[in-house]
């Protein structure tokens, strides 16, 4: 028997309470509660209605300046990825994960 493993994970980039204004970055892997709480009206994942799920989960941040999703939707058994927005967010992340290269 073969199984499969699934995660849902969202990759944050945004401003911190403290220092204000200081960017920070985060991972959430997102369990099936909060994939049914990131759909909107219709039952749909969309950019949008995990762009809100993301501004009202993520304590940490004052303020969210991107994401990038990668959502395993279980009523469709497919994959739903949002890429980042800004094309230096990616950058942004990684800098902010892992640091700098000396």
């Amino acid at each position: 028997m073969q199984y499969t493993v699934t995660k849902s994970i969202v990759q944050i980039i945004g401003g911190i309470w403290w220092p204000m204004g200081a960017l920070c970055a985060t991972q959430l892997e997102l369990t099936a509660h909060d994939l049914e709480n990131a759909r909107d009206l219709e039952g749909n994942l969309t950019r949008e209605s995990v762009e809100q799920w993301v501004a009202t989960h993520s304590g940490d941040f004052s303020s969210v300046k991107d994401f990038r999703a990668d959502l395993h939707d279980d009523k469709t058994n497919s994959e739903v990825v949002f890429e980042w927005e800004r094309e230096d967010s990616e950058v942004d992340f990684i800098t902010c994960m892992f640091g700098e290269e000396d």
